[in-house]
C-alpha cells in the first residue's frame, strides 16, 4: 500500500483504493518503516483479514 503522496515508476499499477477505514493506514503509517527511511516494511506486523474488491 503507498501511504501519501509518491511519484511511483510506470511498472507501478493502481488497482484500487481505500474507502474506509484510512485511519488505520495512518495509524500504521505514523509507526514508521523497519530502517528508519520513507519506504519499506512497517515496524509493527499487520495482516489484512479481509480485502473486497468491486
Amino acid at each position: 500500500m503507498v501511504y501519501n503522496d509518491t511519484t511511483l515508476g510506470p511498472n507501478y499499477t493502481i488497482w484500487g483504493e481505500i474507502t474506509s477505514g484510512i485511519e488505520i493506514l495512518e495509524h500504521i503509517a505514523k509507526a514508521g518503516v523497519k530502517g528508519g527511511g520513507a519506504d519499506g516494511t512497517p515496524i509493527r506486523n499487520l495482516v489484512i483479514q479481509r480485502v473486497v474488491v468491486r
